[in-house]
């Protein structure tokens, strides 16, 4: 019986290896180059049988098939290893997003109605200027978004959207169902800041009167 420890992608495998024939050896040989793996089973013409135990299951295999089963092996925590990398990234993205404090990345809306949201690579214009990750309200539009209680305030700008319909708008703020908040836009006004407490809240609902007018909300900020 011989113990082989190995390591495949950055994880531990405790690989034991039991050679069943009248004379010889096996051995596992484990190569890491640039980040990946492979593994070999190399034994002489005596050995007909290995006995591998991997993850507490113990199985007698010919070579062929062991060779098989520890190339498996070798793939599956490869996989677990990129999605772990992914894992990573996106919460490196998400403390990112959260530092900056960008409310569509950290909270975008999981439901709505006439709802349109703009990112890094387009933009909504209220007043002459240009809005990144931001969003719009049409007609009698909606947007939610969960909040989880895990914050305390939003900021941002509010109004009328350049060349849609000159139409004074109402727009109402709930959390966790109850009103909180009345915005009237007027048409021909400039976009004007609007501070939103938030705090203890699980959701947060808004809602635009149904006019011809596009309401537009930017620079939005969450702490």
């Amino acid at each position: 019986m011989k113990k082989k420890v190995i390591v495949v992608g950055g994880w531990l495998v405790s690989i034991i290896v039991a050679i069943i024939g009248t004379y010889g050896a096996a051995t596992i040989h484990y190569k890491n180059e640039n980040k990946s793996a492979n593994t070999n089973v190399n034994t002489n013409s005596n050995i007909n049988q290995i006995v591998l135990t991997i993850d507490g299951e113990k199985r007698t295999v010919d070579v062929d098939e062991a060779q098989s089963i520890l190339d498996e092996q070798v793939k599956q925590n490869n996989t677990l290893r990129d999605e772990i990398s992914a894992i990573e990234a996106k919460i490196k993205a998400d403390e990112a997003a959260k530092k900056d404090g960008n409310m569509l990345k950290l909270v975008p809306a999981y439901d709505s109605r006439y709802y349109d949201a703009f990112s890094e690579s387009n933009f909504l214009t209220m007043g002459g200027e240009q809005y990144f990750d931001s969003f719009k309200l049409r007609y009698d539009g909606y947007a939610l978004f969960n909040l989880n209680e895990e914050y305390t305030k939003i900021s941002g700008k509010i109004g009328r959207i350049d060349n849609s319909s000159m139409d004074n708008t109402t727009v109402t703020f709930f959390l966790d169902g109850n009103l909180v908040k009345t915005i009237e836009v007027i048409a021909q006004d400039l976009p004007k800041d609007f501070v939103l407490d938030i705090a203890g809240a699980s959701q947060l609902k808004i809602v635009k009167s149904n006019s011809g007018a596009e309401i537009g909300f930017g620079y939005l900020k969450i702490i």
